[in-house]
């Protein structure tokens, strides 16, 4: 999958669904959208061979793609000063 920063801060994704190429966090029966946490502020993007990270331009990190990418087990790690 694929994954871009617009010049307005959104994100674009393409690609295999099961590897980021929608916006869906997940673990085994576990799966969330967080395309509504994409739409502004991101600065930049880290990827995996199957998830993907975005750093806002907040401080905070927004994690989505193939199992495991849920990060709810340090969510409150990733709110600020990242």
């Amino acid at each position: 999958a694929f994954a871009a920063v617009k010049t307005d801060g959104s994100v674009v994704t393409w690609g295999s669904p099961g590897l980021g190429g929608v916006q869906e966090a997940s673990a085994p029966g576990y799966k969330v959208s967080v395309a509504h946490l994409l739409t502004s502020g991101v600065a930049t993007i880290a990827s995996t061979q199957t998830a993907f990270a975005a750093v806002k331009t907040d401080g905070s990190v927004v994690t989505w793609g193939g199992s495991p990418s849920d990060s709810r087990s340090v969510a409150h790690l990733l709110t600020s000063g990242v």
